[in-house]
């Protein structure tokens, strides 16, 4: 599973996409950039749907599921610490909405 295969749709900011409610959509990140713990928070919980971390190279390194604030310690779905560097977060419901996370 790879971030940027098939994507057509530009990247947009998440703070400029509305809901079918009229509410902003927003993703907290915090801190960014990290060194052991981020926290990632949103307002789009949703059941089935998932928050995916991406490496640079677009590989899917780490999944959670979307209950609308996650921690992540900066490892892969085997336990393994990844190495610094960039990583993009993704939601599954909402795959046009991205952000950039680094690790140091």
């Amino acid at each position: 599973n790879h971030l940027f295969e098939n994507t057509t749709q530009s990247l947009i900011a998440a703070n400029q996409l509305t809901q079918p409610n009229g509410r902003f959509f927003q993703l907290e990140i915090m801190p960014n950039p990290f060194t052991k713990i981020v926290e990632i928070k949103n307002n789009m919980a949703k059941v089935n749907e998932r928050i995916e971390i991406y490496d640079a190279g677009g590989r899917c390194v780490k999944t959670f599921p979307n209950t609308g604030k996650v921690l992540w310690n900066g490892q892969n779905e085997k336990g393994n610490e990844l190495p610094n560097g960039i990583y993009f977060l993704r939601l599954s419901r909402a795959p046009f909405i991205n952000k950039k996370l680094i690790k140091i």
